[in-house]
């Protein structure tokens, strides 16, 4: 605990934090740190998470160092251990925090946990390391940062090392999306209330409750007073898109919590949403149900705002005083709303009169610049013809 380092300096400034920890964790004795394994030991795959935030500490300015390690597999997320440490110097820059918490978590847990894993699951899988920085992904594929020639000296970490370990066939290591990092929550401070909970989903931290009443069979939707979603567990199913490594479920539980809320046995899959339970406790889906922010505290929402063509931290999705009841379902550039995905995922979630449908095209498709803009050469003008066909098809995807 950071206030730990200051017992022998204590101020009024620490007993009001003191306060506002000891709150926190008085309100949150509910949540739990939960694991679901639904998958063959032949399928399961270590993966380990490493972040680093840049002068986070304001008495030191020195950055953080956290590592998420987790168990996962199609149907299998079970967290085994978390860890936050401060560095023990400053660091210049991002890219130097990210490579100092990349050696801390190699050398206290990616690499001494394989001869643990390789004896425990048959196929001896590789260490899957995920890193959200794509500077420092560079200089460990190359082994070379002449800007950072002091590193060995200051934080005793060796570039060439890690070159080294990163090219050995037992870990792969691909870049990582911010907002999918699950060592986040350990490196950084949040102010946001929608943006903790879901730091907390990341790294399995849910109510038993919640999660106890979206896997049970209950009542027919039809009987449901309005749309119910998992709360703040998002489920996701990405492909990491630096260095392979194979298909995982990230931050969440299992893909049968997704969607509209059904709980029938002698219901039918319909739309792409689980609407039944028989004899298996999970269903695959291809893509997220990007249901991104929930607002307020009610278990039920009355009312429906879906985002076509926004950002991941789009303002409009923010949590405000009026925003208790309101669910947002946010399609974002990787739904992509010109594709059937995405016009289906609209459509599933427009179904009453409380649902709303914000559009927000690119200015690019009709903006009065590109007239100048196309005296620029050729290449511009066949870019700029590119923005007007992906502006129709998203007029017409809005159309339908």
């Amino acid at each position: 605990c950071h206030l730990a380092t200051f017992v022998s300096r204590w101020t009024s400034e620490c007993d009001r934090k003191l306060h506002r920890l000891v709150c926190y964790i008085h309100s949150s004795k509910h949540l739990r740190m939960l694991g679901w394994v639904g998958d063959r030991l032949e399928t399961l795959q270590p993966h380990l998470f490493a972040d680093a935030d840049f002068a986070g500490c304001l008495a030191s300015q020195r950055s953080t160092s956290g590592y998420h390690f987790a168990i996962r597999g199609p149907n299998t997320c079970f967290p085994i251990t978390g860890v936050s440490k401060r560095q023990t110097c400053v660091s210049h820059s991002t890219p130097e925090a990210e490579m100092v918490s990349a050696d801390f978590s190699l050398r206290h847990c990616g690499l001494p946990c394989l001869s643990l894993w390789w004896t425990l699951l048959p196929h001896k899988p590789p260490l899957m390391f995920h890193e959200d920085n794509q500077a420092m992904i560079r200089v460990c594929e190359t082994g070379r940062n002449p800007t950072m020639r002091y590193l060995l000296r200051t934080h005793r970490v060796s570039v060439a090392w890690l070159h080294e370990t990163f090219s050995r066939e037992y870990i792969r290591m691909f870049y990582e999306d911010s907002s999918k990092m699950c060592a986040d929550i350990y490196t950084k401070a949040f102010t946001d209330l929608a943006r903790w909970l879901h730091a907390c989903s990341l790294i399995n931290v849910i109510d038993p409750a919640q999660l106890a009443a979206f896997c049970s069979k209950g009542a027919d939707a039809s009987a449901a007073p309005a749309i119910s979603v998992p709360g703040t567990i998002v489920n996701t199913l990405a492909t990491p898109s630096h260095g392979g490594g194979p298909q995982t479920t990230r931050d969440g539980p299992d893909n049968a919590l997704r969607g509209l809320r059904t709980a029938s046995p002698s219901t039918t899959v319909k739309s792409g949403l689980r609407t039944a339970t028989d004899d298996s406790s999970t269903m695959s889906v291809k893509k997220e149900e990007v249901v991104r922010h929930v607002k307020g505290t009610a278990k039920y929402y009355n009312r429906v705002l879906v985002e076509a063509c926004c950002g991941p931290d789009s303002l409009l999705s923010r949590q405000t005083k009026a925003s208790d009841g309101c669910l947002v379902v946010g399609i974002t550039k990787d739904e992509d709303f010109t594709s059937n995905y995405g016009i289906d995922l609209a459509k599933r979630f427009l179904i009453g009169k409380c649902c709303a449908l914000w559009f927000s095209p690119p200015c690019t498709g009709g903006s009065t610049w590109q007239n100048i803009n196309c005296q620029k050469g050729p290449d511009t003008v066949k870019m700029i013809r590119a923005h007007w066909a992906l502006f129709r098809k998203l007029w017409k995807s809005f159309e339908e």
